[in-house]
């Protein structure tokens, strides 16, 4: 039995239920395995996670935290411990001496490790190594519905007619993809892997895609009858196009910050009406064992207050969604600039002057010495990160009333930027065509797809624009001045410019980090938040991103636009992690900051 040890945190991002992990046995063998859904975890002793916004924004009653570990070929464990379980994918694998490539069931396996497979013939006695434990094939194919299946090696290679032989070996005979051969032993029939490569997927004959999702824990017992619309195409093993993990967070902000500690209690007073809930509260504060009694005990809140918190929360929560949990959080961060928080559990904040030299375009600065953050993994995607859900698939079976969520606490900087200078930029009507040049193609793209232009208008505005690319460009100055690397800094953006009557335009920029450790982090990044560090912090960002060392090509980049929605980006500049970044690098230019040698009106900060 091998045990696979991995950090808790990929199982939300870049393992989670669907992807796909590579690693090696006791004995050397190399193995890979596709994550199933994650069910069953609510009949055990995991951890549950409270983050009551989240939840009904998600249609949830909680969350669940992953387990320390999985536990790969062997799951005997108690019952009472949650597992991930895995299954071997891809089903086919290669021998690495003879090439051969075959199905799971053509080779040999250790009674003891089921999963390393052998080659029988180059594994025969005498020979100078007893095993040549056999590769998964480095080839799969997915679509952009999010299925997944094995290359589909015999009908691409075109066997001769009356060829009868199904022994395949995959040959390398130069450099690149075009150097790549499957050739059959029996017809002596051969095809570069070249023809499989490409958006309209496997041609001459065409190969529709199976509907194949091998991580469902009943895969192999349900026979499909699903046609897909979407094109079967090739992709190596590892790419990171075969899994977009698709989550949701929520930043634990005041009243909600006191009421977590509340947990699942939370949920039955909420469901009281006014008169019982007094009668409740007034009970619970005799039990020691309530959360009433600790509040009403341990905090001195008076009973009335309690009351007022779950009623005020309650309210809060009526008709929520993802724009109006931005607006609640964007109210208490702009609070913090101008407020000190200081008596929650979960968040505190100090307001910061906002140095001379920046006040023309930053309202307010607000140091975050603590916060508390609820990461869940809804869903994921394959093939491009899709927005629309109609592309996504669940990662724990339908009718579960959980997800699984991770909860990290930390610290960051929240910079304000409403004011009159963004105002009267964004109206800028080179600055308006500008945003539509670079969003153009990708919108036509996306409705292409069939998707629904509404879930990126958000997106496509002068405002997101320049506040994604600011903080992609502290963020790299972050990771430069305090040593923090870039994949564990993250950025959060309550960007709102729409003027209709339900709703105030908002600009703010939360950076952060966070990890799942109590103690969260050690005071480097929320240290920049002091004015002196602040100023040698945005004029390190502010001069990093004006030269690009691929200029003049990035600043005038005009390729790959219907991809990313971006024009002036690129890795040398500006893009980030994709653990990073809450928008998957796309709707990023640098134009915008500073003007280009065309349009230098059209920079936020030309002056």
């Amino acid at each position: 039995m091998s045990i696979v040890k991995l950090r808790r945190s990929t199982f939300i991002t870049t393992s989670g239920a669907g992807s796909i992990i590579d690693f090696r046995t006791r004995n050397g063998a190399s193995v890979s395995v596709i994550v199933k859904s994650f069910d069953g975890w609510e009949n055990t002793k995991a951890k549950y996670i409270e983050e009551p916004r989240l939840a009904k924004l998600l249609n949830v009653e909680n969350f669940i935290e992953p387990p320390i570990f999985i536990d790969q070929g062997n799951f005997s464990s108690t019952a009472s411990t949650p597992k991930i379980e895995v299954s071997q994918f891809p089903y086919w694998l290669q021998c690495p001496r003879c090439r051969r490539i075959a199905h799971l069931r053509d080779w040999d396996y250790n009674d003891s490790e089921p999963m390393e497979k052998f080659c029988p013939e180059c594994s025969r006695p005498g020979r100078k190594s007893q095993k040549i434990y056999c590769v998964p094939v480095r080839f799969v194919a997915s679509c952009e519905n999010g299925h997944l299946e094995d290359f589909p090696w015999d009908r691409f290679v075109r066997h001769k007619p009356g060829c009868k032989s199904r022994k395949l070996k995959l040959l390398g005979r130069g450099m690149g993809i075009e150097s790549v051969y499957v050739s059959c032993d029996g017809c002596k029939s051969s095809r570069s892997l070249k023809d499989a490569i490409g958006k309209q997927g496997f041609l001459f004959p065409t190969i529709e895609c199976g509907c194949k999702s091998p991580w469902h824990n009943n895969f192999n017992k349900t026979n499909q009858q699903i046609t897909c619309d979407k094109p079967l195409r090739t992709f190596q093993r590892g790419s990171s196009s075969l899994y977009f993990a698709h989550t949701k967070s929520a930043i634990s902000i005041p009243p909600w910050s006191e009421i977590n500690t509340f947990g699942r209690d939370f949920q039955t007073l909420a469901n009281m009406d006014e008169k019982s809930l007094s009668k409740a509260i007034e009970m619970f504060s005799q039990m020691k064992g309530s959360i009433v009694y600790y509040y009403a005990n341990k905090r001195n809140y008076s009973l009335a207050r309690i009351k007022n918190l779950i009623l005020s929360t309650k309210l809060k929560m009526e008709d929520l969604d993802e724009e109006k949990i931005a607006s609640q959080e964007y109210i208490v961060l702009k609070g913090a600039c101008s407020e000190d928080v200081e008596n929650q559990e979960n968040f505190k904040a100090d307001r910061k002057i906002v140095p001379q030299e920046f006040k023309y375009f930053i309202d307010g600065i607000s140091k975050i010495k603590r916060l508390r953050e609820v990461k869940a993994l809804c869903s994921f995607s394959r093939v491009n990160p899709s927005v629309s859900n109609s592309n996504r698939k669940e990662v724990v079976s339908k009718g579960k009333t959980w997800l699984p969520a991770l909860e990290n606490f930390g610290e960051g900087i929240f910079i304000d930027f409403e004011s009159e200078h963004l105002k009267n930029w964004e109206t800028n009507k080179e600055v308006i065509l500008r945003v539509e040049q670079s969003t153009k193609a990708f919108r036509n793209a996306f409705l292409k797809d069939g998707k629904d232009l509404a879930e990126i208008d958000e997106y496509c505005t002068p405002r997101f624009f320049l506040m994604h690319t600011l903080a992609h460009l502290l963020i790299r100055s972050l990771s430069n001045i305090c040593g923090y690397s870039l994949s564990s800094i993250k950025e959060r953006i309550y960007s709102q410019s729409k003027l209709e009557e339900d709703k105030t335009p908002y600009a703010g920029l939360l950076i952060y980090t966070s990890s799942s450790d109590a103690d969260g982090t050690l005071g480097g990044l929320a240290a920049m938040a002091e004015p002196q560090n602040f100023i040698t912090l945005l004029q390190s960002a502010i001069e990093s991103g004006r030269w690009c060392s691929s200029d003049p090509l990035c600043i005038n980049r005009s390729t790959d636009i219907s991809l990313t929605g971006s024009l002036a980006s690129c890795h040398s500049c500006t893009l980030l992690p994709e653990t990073s970044c809450c928008a998957f690098n796309r709707f990023l230019d640098r134009g915008l900051i500073y003007g280009t040698e065309e349009n230098p009106n059209i920079g936020f900060l030309k002056n």
